[in-house]
Formats: structure tokens, C-alpha cells, sequence
């Protein structure tokens, strides 16, 4: 007879996996940023690739239900990271603009499966007194991939193939934690349709628009904060270190979130997250006269900007359950998706357009509109 699998020994089956794939992912999308704006290509064509991966996103999160249903969360998070690795392959190989559109549409849509399905997985197994602290403890473990990629991209340089295939063994060394639990997750799935969305947001529209928003932000983060970087005179290796500087900070934060989120007004503390972000950002070019008040900078920027998803995602678990709660997290990330889709196109455009600190005014205002959001929420439940 199998003994079931202690609670905490599935969370960290789950949290290792996703841990590690956050360094490929983190490593992967400011090398392709990178290679495309070596190719010559415009910031907008840069923010247009982010975009097809986003829009992968948003339609591979209506499919998650339903292929939950038919694979089971351990098979399906198996069967996404094979196909992701096989994708970061294929930009070795391939070479042409629409290929790589192509590729990155693949890679969104495998990316989406993995973050729905396991933090559906975790959501469903942590109880409601401690949800905050364990998501809190997630983003921790996914922001120090964050933080460990782009420094792993610093050491390995961006020419060649060789942090390619770096990215593709760490997604599959992602595989083991999974492949070493032979426990299963629990299911309750049911379809997520256009109307089940939208009675989704309604209930919990603070949560669902936090994934928007940090959508947009991160997005633009991990695709153009290495470029202002260099606009602003620092080596390539340097700029892609302000990444690990905002993961770190992530890494470091999130986890006092969570107990906050667990003691305090979730929507009062996601307002004070999105306030300091968009004040925060603006404060960044005043800093890049000194690299070490630059880099303390960013790593407090990403750490409380980083609370938004934290305590956003935790208030849509305390919201939702059994049946809703895949459906409520496949709405979260779509919506996470759209932030995706939107925001890298609107910051390359303000990049190319209006120079370096294009990129600031975008992600300032992304943080400002979501404060004016959340803040009219708290001021209609006061």
C-alpha cells in the first residue's frame, strides 16, 4: 500500500518544479529580447514577439480545464515541459523572423500550462489560514529562478547556442520533482467558458485584475529593462543583472507579503504594492548615475511590485474552490496573458519612439492605472 504523500512534501515536489523552469523562462526571454534587437529588429517588432507568446497564452488558458480533465495535472505538466524544451531547441535551428513567431507562440502556450496547473495544484491543497504564506513561499521559489536566470545569462553571454541549450536542460531538470511524486493532484475541472470568466472577475475583480496588470509590468520587465540598461551606458552583462537585482528583491519580499496578506486587507495591500511601483519606476533614471543605488533601486522595485501577483493570487484562492478554483486560476493567468499581450507592444513602442525612458513612463503608468483601480475597489467596499 502507498502511504499518501504528506502535504508538505507535495508542495515542494510542485514549488521545485516551477522554481526551475522560472530560471529557464527567466534565462530565455531577455536572450530572445537580446538576439532580436542584435538582428536589428525595431522595439515594437521586440514587444510583437512577447505579444504572439501572450496571445498563445490567453487561448491555451480556455484548454486548461478541460485538458486537466484529460491528462491529469502530473501528465500535463510532464507533457508541457518536454515540448518546451524541444521549442527552446528549435531557436537553434530556426532562423527566419516568422519562425521564431511561431516558436514563441508554442513556448507561451506550454509556459501558460505549466503556471495554471500548478499553482491550481498548489491553490487546491493549502488551507485558506495559511494561503498567503504559501504563496508567498511560491513566489519566493519562482522569483529566485527569475533571479538565477538572468545571471545565468550574464556568465554565459548571449551568442552562440549554448544558453539555448542551457534553457532547454534546466526546463527539463524541471521534469524530476514531478516524475518523483507519485502523488496526484487533485481535479476539478470544468470548462472555462467566456461567460464562466466574466462571473469570475466579477467576484473577485481585484484579484483578477492584479494578474493584468503584473502581466503587463513583468513582461515589459523581462524584455526591456536589460535594453534600458545599456541605452543607459551599462555593459550587456551589467543590464541583464538589473533582472537578478528585481528577482532578489522578489525573492526576498514575498514571503512577509504573504503573512501580510494573511493578517491584513488583501485589496488595501495591493494597492500599496501597485503605489510604490509606480512611484518607484519613475525614481529609476535619478539612480543611474550610480550603479550600486541603481541596482538597490530595482531589487526594492521588483520586490514590492512582485507583491501584486503574491496577494492577488492569494485572494482569488480565498474566493474560489473545488470546481471554480481551476477555472478561476485558468482566469487569472489569462487574464496575466492579455497583460502580456498588451503591455511589451505599448513599452517598444514608447522605447523606440520616445527613447530609453520610454520604458519607464510605460511601466509607471501600467503600476499608477492599477493603483486608480484598486484604490476605487477599496473606497466602494469602505
Amino acid at each position: 500500500m502507498t502511504l499518501p504523500t504528506p502535504i508538505s512534501a507535495k508542495l515542494g515536489s510542485i514549488i521545485s518544479a516551477i522554481s526551475i523552469v522560472g530560471i529557464g523562462l527567466a534565462l530565455m526571454i531577455p536572450l530572445l529580447s537580446i538576439a532580436l534587437d542584435r538582428y536589428g529588429a525595431s522595439g515594437f517588432t521586440i514587444g510583437l514577439h512577447t505579444a504572439v507568446q501572450a496571445l498563445a497564452a490567453i487561448l491555451t488558458a480556455f484548454m486548461i480545464p478541460r485538458l486537466l480533465t484529460l491528462f491529469g495535472p502530473r501528465h500535463l505538466l510532464t507533457i508541457s515541459i518536454l515540448i518546451l524544451a524541444a521549442t527552446v531547441l528549435g531557436f537553434t535551428v530556426l532562423t527566419s523572423s516568422l519562425a521564431w513567431l511561431v516558436l514563441r507562440f508554442i513556448l507561451g502556450g506550454c509556459l501558460t500550462s505549466l503556471f495554471i496547473v500548478s499553482e491550481y495544484w498548489i491553490s487546491a491543497i493549502a488551507e485558506d489560514r495559511r494561503r498567503g504564506f504559501i504563496m508567498g513561499v511560491y513566489a519566493t521559489f519562482l522569483s529566485l529562478g527569475f533571479a538565477i536566470g538572468p545571471a545565468i545569462l550574464s556568465l554565459l553571454g548571449s551568442e552562440g547556442n549554448v544558453p539555448y541549450y542551457v534553457g532547454a536542460a534546466l526546463f527539463l531538470l524541471g521534469l524530476l520533482p514531478i516524475l518523483a511524486s507519485s502523488d496526484r493532484a487533485p481535479i476539478h475541472a470544468h470548462n472555462a467558458s467566456g461567460s464562466g470568466l466574466l462571473t469570475i472577475f466579477r467576484r473577485s475583480p481585484a484579484a483578477v485584475s492584479a494578474a493584468f496588470f503584473f502581466g503587463a509590468i513583468e513582461s515589459s520587465g523581462f524584455s526591456f529593462l536589460p535594453l534600458w540598461g545599456e541605452r543607459i551606458g551599462l555593459s550587456p552583462a551589467m543590464a541583464a543583472l538589473l533582472l537578478t537585482c528585481g528577482g532578489l528583491g522578489n525573492v526576498v519580499c514575498q514571503i512577509p507579503i504573504g503573512l501580510l496578506a494573511d493578517r491584513l486587507n488583501r485589496p488595501m495591500l495591493m494597492l500599496v504594492c501597485a503605489g510604490i511601483g509606480a512611484i518607484g519606476t519613475l525614481i529609476a533614471p535619478a539612480l543611474a548615475g550610480s550603479v550600486t543605488l541603481l541596482f538597490f533601486g530595482i531589487f526594492c522595485w521588483g520586490g514590492v511590485v512582485g507583491g501584486i501577483y503574491t496577494v492577488g493570487l492569494a485572494n482569488l484562492s480565498k474566493t474560489f474552490d473545488g470546481p471554480d478554483l481551476a477555472a478561476a486560476n485558468s482566469a487569472f493567468i489569462l487574464n496575466y496573458a492579455a497583460g502580456m499581450l498588451i503591455g511589451p507592444p505599448v513599452t517598444g513602442l514608447l522605447f523606440q519612439t520616445i527613447g530609453a525612458n520610454g520604458f519607464i513612463y510605460a511601466i509607471s503608468s501600467m503600476a499608477g492605472i492599477y493603483a486608480l483601480i484598486i484604490g476605487g475597489h477599496v473606497l466602494r467596499r469602505a
